[in-house]
């Protein structure tokens, strides 16, 4: 009699199981997921299986930049005058090259007995590019940003247009522009933040990101009291000049992570992407050699089941990307020593979210005393990554 009851136990248990996976897979269309505590996967669906990734790729550059370039990297800016006084500002990726840090830099140009310059002459060609990111709109979105050796402000450019038609700068920190009033004559009312490079602008330079780059240098080296007698101009600085100025990202490479993470940020996760490229390979900068140098990373440090991961760029930005749920947690294994210190909370959980149209998915962990990491990605038209979160989070005791 109590070997019945026994098996009439079982069976209730795990007809109780059925019950509850059925409800879930019946959230996932196409999708996978799984949720591990310790060394053991409690629940997946579907944990071999490729899907696109979205934001949550962010995890993986975060994870190979703090371990390539490591977490107290800086970028660098390079200044240098010729004989002719012309400024050359040579870039070098600075993600985080925002008006504050061009103000301070200008500072520091003047306390160094910089009172003019003829041309200031803008060098870029540390990135040399193969096309935009995989993955672009070509939109004015922020999130379409291109990126670029030498950028300000993200590539992104704040401009506030008001009812009686005036057009201003969207944040105090930053003035205004004269290609914010060229391009906010073709914006609506109100606060817009632009992708300058995706702007039809015709300046001084060839091309929008390196022209609001240099009007908003040249801006601020005039307000601290420089003066700029000739124009705007680029070109590959040829070594016949004194370095000035060796300017350090104000950020180092973890607060930036923290920072480009809250904020999902497409341009920070990319700058970081084609710098890991240039510090395996040598410059320039190529997509080719970030790809490149993430295979090498991923063959050396994982052993993956099912297939091989494509990663076309470092933002999940692309539709082309693709990893699977099995993968992911092993990625979140490795980065598990960074995750409290980098990743957002939602949900009283440290997660990093990836949303695009028919694309929804979580990465991150659950906290217990071993923080059980959780993988969502759904490729679908419903967006029942929150539900399927729910039920994930019953599962840890």
């Amino acid at each position: 009699m109590a070997a019945i009851r026994i098996i009439y136990l079982t069976l209730f248990c795990w007809a109780i199981t059925q019950a509850a996976l059925a409800g879930q897979t019946r959230l996932v269309e196409n999708g996978g997921y799984l949720i591990a505590q310790g060394s053991k996967i409690i629940e997946s669906y579907n944990q071999d299986q490729p899907f696109i990734p979205a934001s949550t790729l962010k995890v993986l550059t975060s994870l190979m930049a703090l371990e390539r370039l490591g977490e107290d990297y800086r970028f660098t800016t390079s200044f240098y005058l010729d004989k002719q006084r012309n400024l050359w500002i040579k870039g070098g990726g600075d993600p985080f090259l925002t008006s504050e840090n061009i103000n301070l830099i200008a500072i520091a140009l003047k306390k160094k007995g910089i009172d003019s310059i003829n041309h200031l002459v803008l060098d870029n060609s540390l990135y040399q590019l193969e096309g935009p990111v995989d993955g672009t709109e070509y939109s004015l979105n922020p999130y379409d940003a291109d990126n670029g050796a030498l950028a300000v402000n993200f590539n992104t450019l704040p401009i506030l247009v008001r009812k009686n038609g005036v057009i201003s700068s969207a944040e105090p920190q930053t003035p205004i522009l004269p290609m914010m009033r060229k391009l906010g004559k073709g914006l609506g009312l109100g606060r817009h933040i632009v992708n300058v490079c995706a702007a039809e602008f015709a300046g001084q330079l060839p091309h929008p990101q390196l022209q609001y780059a240099g009007e908003l240098f040249r801006i601020f080296l005039i307000k601290n009291g420089v003066v700029v007698s000739g124009s705007l101009k680029s070109g590959k600085y040829p070594g016949a000049g004194k370095q000035v100025l060796e300017y350090k990202s104000a950020k180092n490479l973890k607060e930036i992570l923290r920072a480009g993470l809250k904020s999902s940020n497409n341009f920070i996760a990319n700058q970081i992407f084609l710098q890991m490229g240039i510090k395996a390979y040598g410059p320039p900068a190529t997509w080719e050699k970030s790809r490149q140098y993430t295979r090498h990373y991923l063959r050396k440090n994982f052993v993956f089941t099912g297939k091989t991961p494509i990663i076309m760029e470092g933002s999940g930005l692309s539709r082309n990307n693709r990893l699977s749920a099995g993968q992911m947690l092993q990625i979140l294994k490795r980065f598990a020593p960074y995750a409290k210190d980098i990743l957002p909370k939602k949900h009283q959980i440290y997660v990093k979210s990836g949303t695009m149209k028919g694309v929804y998915c979580y990465a991150g962990y659950i906290p217990d005393k071993n923080m059980a990491p959780v993988v969502i990605l759904l490729n679908q038209k419903k967006n029942n990554r929150d539900a399927v979160l729910q039920h994930l989070k019953k599962q840890v005791k």
